[in-house]
């Protein structure tokens, strides 16, 4: 199965989403005193801070809500649709489990506050997916950048993994050819371009 990051990249990703949380949850209660003037938003004079212990509990929260919806596996998220979805679904727990504790510890923290830091959390983290995925499938798409691959077989498997590297660009990968042992695969079609025994001379073509 295609995979679109490596594991060293999820980690990354874990971490960074981490630090999206926290810098929203700041952000968000220097901001809360400033929206006194909404009609709907309770008396708020000042600056309150946040119990520090909200800030761990929250990115805790958040990004395992995002593990169980497979945010951070390559092998799922081919597709920006996929990505998206599993980040939308996955913030939605994380924000009733957040809810939740809020209600059973921190009470005393805003609701208006709460809701400002859910929406700027989701959409910084909704921000840097769709830059990290402009910027990848832009490199990807240049010719030098593109990895070549050789495809062993040219049956029905072999032809349905060719598909399928066609129909995800922004995997960064080619198909060079096929290798297939059959006399007849090779003379009915110009992409298979010998048997499997000249694979390591392809190979060293190719690089």
């Amino acid at each position: 199965m295609f995979r679109r990051f490596s594991i060293n990249f999820a980690l990354l990703s874990m971490g960074l989403d981490a630090a999206i949380i926290g810098l929203a949850l700041a952000a968000s209660a220097r901001l809360r005193p400033a929206l006194g003037f909404l009609p709907f938003a309770a008396e708020y004079p000042e600056f309150i801070p946040t119990p520090w212990l909200v800030f761990p509990i929250f990115a805790v929260q958040w990004t395992a809500a995002l593990l169980l919806f497979n945010v951070y596996d390559g092998r799922r998220n081919l597709r920006p649709f996929d990505e998206f979805a599993s980040l939308t679904l996955g913030s939605l727990l994380a924000t009733v489990a957040m809810a939740g504790t809020l209600y059973l510890t921190f009470r005393q923290v805003s609701r208006l506050l709460f809701l400002i830091f859910v929406i700027t959390g989701y959409l910084g983290m909704l921000a840097w997916r769709t830059a990290a995925r402009y910027y990848l499938q832009r490199s990807r798409r240049q010719p030098e950048k593109r990895r070549q691959v050789l495809i062993i077989g040219a049956g029905p498997v072999g032809r349905e993994l060719q598909r399928q590297i066609l129909a995800n660009p922004e995997l960064g990968l080619n198909v060079a050819g096929l290798l297939d042992d059959n006399p007849a695969a090779r003379q009915d079609a110009p992409d298979v371009l010998g048997p499997v025994v000249t694979m390591e001379s392809w190979i060293e073509k190719l690089h």
